[in-house]
């Protein structure tokens, strides 16, 4: 409390005690509703200073530079990149360098076991390259590549669907830290106006100028107001470590968030909102991607059934050889391999490749239908906050309204207590709803937008 607001309760409260004195009931009007009007609101803040004042932009870029997801998310894809030029690599020819160095043990010695063929070794050092160049697999590989593509194409997709996701969490974390600053304030608006209620209707009890029953009352008051500042303070506290876990602030940083202006209009129905959804939603959009990766390694696994045609050459020098031997040798061939039979193993992973491309068809239809519901749930429900938040504004005025005729009413004697009490609770319950209404159309819409694919 300021020396200046000191100041004005002491000349109130020098006001009243001469007014008491000569008219009591006018008292009450000079001392209550000047103590009440004149009372300090309450404020978010803590009583520590507030050194950072942070605003959504700036959250929105902490939270993607630091959080351990994104960075996941980046890793992984930069991983399954690397899927694609391992793929393509079978396109290109595998060469390699060999060095050889026999020596025998004994004239004439051939390979006896081991094999059908009964080569002689002589002994010899030799060193030599070898080529090998896929010709053709009949569309393996190129249905291979063009899978691995669409997952490193879904795994970037996947990188946009997570920062939305943070985002998502991001926003909901700071908008409910602002209601909680909203309740907050309210709740200490009513402390503060009840307290000073409470201390004037027991002097003038003390003068028996009021009964004991307002007295209790106007103590019962104070305790809910004080109860309900401190679930607000409970509530603040948690939506802001939330918010700072989110942004990766220490616990000990002191922060404090800076107000959001108003979500626009809702258009005037879904089905925009819908057909943007389904064409922009980064899940959505990673899930038929990988759809269509499955159908293509379905294809590649069909695709064993086909021959394989590789062409394959050797060449080198013998540095030392025996005299059957010449110094140098060269070869090249064609090689066909037609698949006969391997004990079911590719009839087997075609089986494979085929359930999972169904099994990611249905998801991608599933993701669809709920898509579409979440869209229109979302918007129904942001259309029904913002209709309320006017419902809100006028509830408000109207007990706001009603507690100025009920403190005129106490203040002639034509009422109790209790219905002025009542009167201030409608006040602080139309309060609070209209801090609540806001705020959770902001969530609202915020939700409206991830769905929507707009949260980027």
């Amino acid at each position: 409390m300021n020396r200046t607001i000191l100041f004005q309760y002491l000349d109130i409260f020098d006001r009243w005690s001469q007014c008491r004195m000569n008219i009591p009931k006018q008292c009450l009007t000079v001392g209550v509703w000047l103590f009440v009007f004149l009372t300090p609101t309450g404020s978010p803040r803590s009583v520590a200073a507030v050194t950072n004042i942070i605003e959504l932009g700036v959250a929105r870029g902490m939270a993607l530079k630091s959080h351990p997801r994104i960075t996941t998310a980046e890793l992984r894809a930069i991983g399954i990149r690397q899927s694609v030029a391992m793929a393509r690599s079978s396109y290109f020819p595998l060469v390699s360098l060999n060095g050889t160095a026999v020596g025998n043990g004994g004239a004439n010695t051939r390979i006896a076991a081991g094999g059908l063929n009964n080569p002689q070794i002589y002994e010899r050092a030799a060193a030599g390259a070898s080529v090998s160049q896929l010709i053709s697999d009949f569309g393996r590989t190129s249905h291979l590549l063009e899978a691995v593509k669409l997952e490193s194409r879904a795994g970037d997709t996947n990188v946009l669907a997570t920062r939305a996701q943070l985002l998502l969490e991001v926003d909901g974390a700071y908008i409910l830290t602002l209601r909680a600053g909203a309740l907050i304030k309210v709740a200490r608006e009513r402390l503060a106006a009840r307290q000073v209620v409470f201390d004037l209707i027991s002097s003038l009890a003390t003068n028996r100028l009021k009964s004991e029953l307002d007295v209790v009352l106007a103590r019962v008051g104070v305790e809910e107001a004080r109860l309900l500042q401190e679930q607000a303070d409970t509530e603040f506290q948690i939506a802001r470590t939330s918010l700072a876990a989110l942004i990766g602030a220490s616990d000990s940083m002191n922060f404090e968030v800076s107000p959001v202006s108003d979500a626009g209009d809702l258009p005037s129905d879904s089905l925009r909102l819908v057909t943007s959804a389904l064409a922009r939603r980064p899940e959505l959009v990673q899930a038929r991607l990988e759809l269509e990766a499955t159908r293509q390694r379905a294809k590649a696994e069909k695709a064993l059934d086909f021959p394989t045609v590789s062409a394959f050459g050797a060449g080198g020098s013998i540095l030392i050889h025996d005299e059957h031997l010449d110094g140098r040798y060269a070869a090249a061939g064609v090689n066909i391999n037609i698949p006969l039979f391997n004990g079911g193993y590719n009839l087997a992973r075609q089986k494979q490749a085929s359930a999972l491309a169904g099994s990611a068809e249905a998801r991608v239809r599933d993701l669809e239908e709920t898509l579409m519901r979440d869209v229109r749930v979302a918007w129904m429900s942001a259309r029904q906050q913002r209709a309320q938040i006017s419902l809100s504004e006028q509830l408000v005025s109207s007990a706001r309204e009603g507690l100025a005729l009920a403190r005129v009413r106490y203040e002639q004697g034509l009422s109790s207590f209790v219905e002025l009490n009542q009167s201030e609770l409608n006040v602080t319950s139309a309060e609070l709803n209209q801090a609540n209404t806001r705020y959770e159309y902001l969530l609202q819409r915020d939700r409206l937008d991830y769905l929507v694919g707009d949260l980027k």
